[in-house]
């Protein structure tokens, strides 16, 4: 229920400014929510311009993927390591660096891009009408109390960790962790709430609808049912094929389980993908105990977390991003156009941090 609302002039460096915002605000809450927050008013302030969709795109990439990896409450792969053991504060101490390698040159590159189309535009729109696009600047803030909220999430799913509490045990195969389960209920208890007693008022201004969250809901569902046999395929021949590289212990290990972790997040979504890799790179005694091995979480890590931005189905963000700006008119790629420029822009920045992270600097 925070509301980010206001006039000001679209300009290459406010664009810059907000997505950057969100890239920040990913990792704190979620790469959905800094989405859902920050996509309206990007997009109310972009509203006289003509090309908008690039916007949008470098928004995907930064705030609904990369700016997430800082923590186990931006982005699914990395809270499903907490939850097979890797410490909540690993990702900010060693993803800092690989989302700078990414993430400057990226948004450097929409920079540059978004200034010369802002030119053009302002070259042939008429005089008074830019002069209106820059008169009025404001921004307003609402629902600012609902930020303490953050701090309690990150309480309780730090204390689901914590605190241990004895299984219940249904039968001698199934059992169920009590901590999880009430974990899972005062999640939601609070997201009942805030939607109770949320503004409607802000919901109306930003022409808040179910019908995108709906849309995703029935297609990642889809994504999850088709992809378990595949996931299962993959984890019981891991040790033979082309996944037999996988256990090559070469100085291009850490490349391979990026690379390879990434492309099958693009196409199958990067949670269930970052438990498979977690595990065949050892679990949790293999990258949590041994130290010469966390390069390998590492890699897993920045593979799920970026590479989720290389189709629409990669990171469900994507898609209610994609949903929100149709919306408001804005002419999105279709799903073949998004992913070949997700490819064009991102693969050599993923080559850079490649030669940087996990074949130069090990």
């Amino acid at each position: 229920m925070i509301d980010v609302k206001g006039i000001y002039a679209a300009t290459p460096a406010m664009n810059v400014s907000i997505i950057s915002l969100g890239a920040i605000l990913s990792s704190v809450m979620g790469t959905t929510g800094a989405s859902i927050v920050l996509i309206t008013p990007l997009l109310q302030i972009n509203g006289s311009r003509r090309n908008k969709a690039h916007t949008v795109l470098c928004f995907i990439f930064a705030v609904s993927n990369i700016g997430g990896c800082l923590s186990p409450l931006g982005d699914p792969p990395l809270f499903v390591g907490f939850l097979n053991g890797v410490n909540f504060f690993w990702p900010f101490k060693n993803l800092f660096l690989p989302m700078s390698i990414v993430l400057v040159p990226l948004l450097t590159g929409y920079w540059a891009l978004d200034k010369k189309l802002y030119k053009k535009e302002r070259i042939q729109k008429p005089k008074a009408d830019r002069e209106l696009s820059s008169a009025d600047k404001s921004v307003a803030v609402s629902g600012i109390a609902y930020m303490a909220l953050f701090p309690v999430v990150a309480l309780i799913t730090i204390g689901s960790e914590i605190i241990t509490i004895k299984q219940l045990k249904i039968s001698s195969t199934i059992s169920l962790s009590v901590i999880s389960m009430l974990r899972n209920f005062l999640l939601l208890v609070i997201a009942a709430l805030v939607f109770r007693f949320g503004s409607r008022k802000n919901r109306k201004f930003n022409r808040f609808s179910s019908e995108p969250l709906k849309e995703v809901g029935m297609i990642f569902l889809g994504v999850f049912i088709t992809a378990m046999p595949v996931v299962e395929y993959i984890s019981s021949c891991k040790a033979v094929g082309v996944f037999s590289i996988l256990n090559d212990s070469g100085p291009l290990r850490p490349a391979l389980y990026f690379w390879i972790t990434g492309i099958l997040s693009s196409i199958l979504d990067n949670a269930p993908t970052y438990l498979l890799m977690f595990h065949a790179a050892g679990g949790k005694a293999a990258l949590i105990d041994i130290e010469s091995n966390k390069i390998l979480l590492k890699a897993i890590s920045c593979g799920s977390v970026f590479m989720g931005a290389l189709t629409y189905i990669g990171n469900s963000p994507n898609l209610l991003v994609k949903a929100v700006s149709e919306q408001r008119g804005v002419k999105m790629p279709s799903f073949i156009a998004y992913s070949k420029w997700a490819i064009v822009c991102l693969t050599p920045l993923f080559v850079l941090l490649t030669a940087i992270l996990f074949v130069c600097c090990k």
